[in-house]
C-alpha cells in the first residue's frame, strides 16, 4: 500500500455477541490518515470509536475488512508477528493511565523498547523528557505524580519507539481542565516537531476542533469527514 498515508482501514465491519443480542459496533467503516496528521474521532459514547480504535491499533480483530499500517497489513500478520509490529509502530495512549508502579518516570518511558531488547538512547530519552516537561521527575514513580505528569509519562511512553502512529482513547477523560489543555499542548507538540501521526478519540468537540481534521461517528458509522486545517508539515 501506499506508505504516504500512515494508516488505512477498508470496509471493517465488527460486532459484539450474536442473535438478538448482537451490537454491531462498526458498520463497513473506511478511513485514511496522511502520514503527520492529527486527527480527531468524535462521536457520542457508543457510537463505536473506541472499537475503531482499538482495530487501528491490533487490538481487536475485525469480523471483515481490512487495516494498513506503516504499509503493512495487519490481520494478515501471525498473531506474534503483529504483537512486535504494534510494539514498534503503534503507541497506545488510554484514559486509564497504565504506568507500571515500581518504575520510575525513566523505566516507564523506557519499557516498549527494552520489551524490544533495546535499549532507550540518551538523547531519544532527553528529548522526550524536554518535550513533556518531566526532566525533574525522570527518577519519580508514579505515585508520586499527579495525574496530568503521569498521563504525559503514558504519552512518552507510546511515542518512545519513534512509532508509526500514537492512538489515543480520551486520553484526557480523567484530567481537569488544566491538564487536559497541557495534554493537548503535548499531543501538538509531539505531532508538529516530531511529526508524529495521532489519532484521538474523544466526545469533547472542543478538543477535536484542536486538531488538524475530525471524523464524526454514529451507530458504528464516519458519516462527516472535516479537514480544519491545511498541511504545513
Amino acid at each position: 500500500m501506499d506508505k504516504s498515508w500512515s494508516i488505512e482501514a477498508e470496509q471493517i465491519r465488527k460486532t459484539y455477541g450474536s442473535g438478538n443480542t448482537a451490537v454491531c459496533a462498526l458498520r463497513e467503516t473506511s478511513l485514511r490518515i496522511k502520514r503527520g496528521q492529527f486527527a480527531a474521532i468524535l462521536g457520542p459514547s457508543g457510537c463505536g470509536k473506541s472499537t475503531l480504535l482499538h482495530v487501528l491499533g491490533g487490538i481487536d480483530e475485525p469480523d471483515s475488512g481490512r487495516v494498513w499500517v506503516d504499509g503493512r497489513e495487519l490481520y494478515r500478520m501471525k498473531k506474534g508477528e503483529r504483537s512486535i509490529f504494534r510494539r514498534r509502530q503503534i503507541g497506545m495512549v488510554y484514559q486509564s493511565i497504565y504506568l507500571l508502579p515500581s518504575l520510575n518516570v525513566e523505566e516507564n518511558i523506557a519499557l516498549p523498547l527494552l520489551l524490544d531488547g533495546k535499549p532507550l538512547s540518551a538523547q531519544r530519552l532527553q528529548e522526550l523528557l524536554a518535550v513533556t516537561g518531566l526532566t525533574k521527575k525522570r527518577e519519580a514513580l508514579p505515585c508520586h505524580l499527579s495525574g496530568g505528569q503521569q498521563q504525559r509519562t503514558a504519552i512518552a511512553r507510546a511515542a518512545a519507539p519513534s512509532p508509526a502512529v500514537i492512538l489515543a482513547d480520551e486520553p484526557t477523560g480523567n484530567l481537569d481542565s488544566r491538564n487536559r489543555d497541557a495534554i493537548m499542548g503535548l499531543f501538538r507538540r509531539l505531532n508538529t516537531r516530531q511529526h508524529t501521526t495521532i489519532i484521538m478519540v474523544t466526545h469533547d468537540e472542543a478538543l477535536a476542533k484542536q486538531c488538524d481534521r475530525v471524523l464524526y461517528m454514529e451507530d458504528g458509522r464516519i458519516l462527516r469527514d472535516t479537514l480544519l486545517r491545511k498541511e504545513e508539515k
